[in-house]
C-alpha cells in the first residue's frame, strides 16, 4: 500500500462526518474515495494538472482558484448511483460535487469522465456566468480528449474514429443547423442526450481553437471573455460577425478536408512530453545516460519517488510508442536541465525539463522547423 500522506494530506472534514469514505486532500481537490490508494494517487496528480490546464486555457476570463473542489470516486457503480450519479453515465457534476466510479471498466474511462465533468465544475466554481451550452459541453469534450503526460496535458488531439464520425455527420447532414445549435438550452440538451450533439460541440470548439493554424483562436478567447459582459449572442457577433452560416460553412469544409494523418504530431508530442518527464526524474536521482537510446533502455529502472511520483503504466505506453520513432536526441545540461527531441514530418519536437534541487520544476514542449 502506498503511503499517500507523503504525497498529500489525509484530513477529516465536516463532510467526512456524513460519509463513510476516506478523504484525501490535494492541491485543488478534496477527494472522497473507497478505491485503491494507487488510483486515488493517480487521480490526485491528474486532476491537479487538469485544473491547471483548465485555468491556463481560460485565464483570459477565468477567476482564481480560491477553494478546493469536492471530488468523489466510488469503487462500485451501485454506490455512485446511490449517491446521486446518473444511470448510464460514467461521471457527473451535480452542481456541487464531481462524481465518478471505477467499476470493472478500463481506468481510461474514469479519467475521461473526470476530465469532462471536472470542467463543468471548474466553470461553475471559478468562471461563473452564463456560458452557452454548446461551448460548455464542447470545451468539456476538448479537455476530455486531452492526454496526460505526467507534468501536464497535451490538448487539441483528434482521435481517428471521432474524426471519421464528424465527417460522416457533415456529409449526411446529421448535425443541427449551426444558428439553432448555438442557441440550444440546457433543458433541450438534457432532454435528448446525443453523441451527435457532443460531436458537434467538440468539433466547433476544436475548429475555433486550431483551424488554419490558429486563425480564430484570439477571437475565440475574446468571445469567451466577453460573454459575461454582453451575453453570448452579442459577444459572438462582436468577435466573429453576425453571419453564422458563413463560419459554419468554413467549419464544415475544414473537417471534410482534414487529411488522414492530421494531428499525429500531437500524439508524438505527448510521447515526447511523457518521456521527458521520466528523463527528468532519472536525472533528479543522479542517473546519467550516454545518449537517447541508453535512456530508453534504462528508463524502466527509474525509481518513482514520492515527490516525483508518476504512474508506471505511463512509461510503458510511452516507450512502446518511442520505439517506433527515430532518431531520438538527448541533451542534459549539468544536473538541473535537459531535453529530449525527435523529428516529425517537417518539424522537430522538443521536450525540456528543469529541476529545482531533486524535484521536477517544469516539463515543457516546443516545435522548431527542420
Amino acid at each position: 500500500m502506498i503511503a499517500l500522506c507523503l504525497m498529500f494530506s489525509c484530513v477529516a472534514t465536516n463532510a467526512q462526518l456524513n460519509s463513510s469514505l476516506p478523504v484525501y486532500s490535494s492541491k485543488y481537490y478534496d477527494i472522497y474515495s473507497d478505491v485503491d490508494e494507487i488510483i486515488v494517487r493517480e487521480a490526485s496528480l491528474r486532476m491537479t494538472r487538469m485544473a491547471e490546464e483548465y485555468h491556463a486555457r481560460t485565464k483570459a476570463f477565468a477567476g482564481a482558484i480560491t477553494s478546493k473542489f469536492p471530488l468523489y470516486i466510488y469503487r462500485h457503480e451501485s454506490d455512485y448511483l446511490a449517491a446521486g450519479g446518473l444511470q448510464g453515465s460514467s461521471g457527473v457534476y451535480t452542481g456541487h460535487k464531481l462524481m465518478a466510479f471505477v467499476g470493472g471498466r478500463p481506468l481510461s474511462q474514469l479519467w475521461r469522465a473526470l476530465q469532462h465533468e471536472g470542467f463543468h465544475q471548474f466553470v461553475d466554481i471559478v468562471i461563473g456566468g452564463d456560458m452557452p451550452v454548446w461551448l460548455d459541453e464542447g470545451l468539456a469534450e476538448y479537455f476530455a480528449e486531452s492526454m496526460f503526460t505526467g507534468d501536464g496535458f497535451v490538448a487539441g488531439l483528434v482521435p481517428g474514429l471521432r474524426k471519421k464520425r464528424i465527417k460522416k455527420h457533415i456529409v449526411k447532414h446529421e448535425f443541427s443547423d449551426m444558428v439553432k445549435f448555438m442557441r440550444i438550452t440546457r433543458n433541450e440538451w438534457n432532454e435528448q442526450l446525443s453523441r451527435v450533439n457532443y460531436d458537434q460541440a467538440w468539433s466547433l470548439v476544436h475548429f475555433l481553437a486550431h483551424a488554419d493554424n490558429g486563425k480564430y483562436r484570439t477571437r475565440f478567447d475574446h468571445f469567451m471573455r466577453d460573454i459575461s459582459r454582453m451575453g453570448a449572442d452579442q459577444a459572438w457577433d462582436t468577435n466573429f460577425g453576425s453571419n453564422k452560416k458563413a463560419l459554419a460553412s468554413r467549419w464544415g469544409q475544414y473537417w471534410l478536408n482534414l487529411p488522414k494523418q492530421h494531428g499525429t504530431g500531437l500524439y508524438v508530442e505527448a510521447t515526447v512530453a511523457t518521456l521527458t518527464s521520466f528523463l527528468a526524474r532519472g536525472v533528479a536521482q543522479g542517473m546519467s545516460f550516454l545518449d537517447a537510446q541508453a535512456f530508453i533502455t534504462a528508463a524502466g529502472k527509474i525509481r518513482l519517488e514520492d515527490k516525483n511520483w508518476l504512474p508506471p503504466t505511463m512509461l510503458e505506453r510511452a516507450l512502446q510508442h518511442a520505439r517506433a520513432l527515430k532518431p531520438w536526441t538527448l541533451s542534459v545540461n549539468g544536473q538541473n536541465s535537459g531535453s529530449l527531441s525527435i523529428p516529425h514530418e517537417r518539424q522537430i519536437i522538443h521536450g525540456f525539463f528543469e529541476l529545482s534541487g531533486k524535484k521536477v520544476k517544469s516539463v515543457t514542449t516546443k516545435r522548431t522547423r527542420r
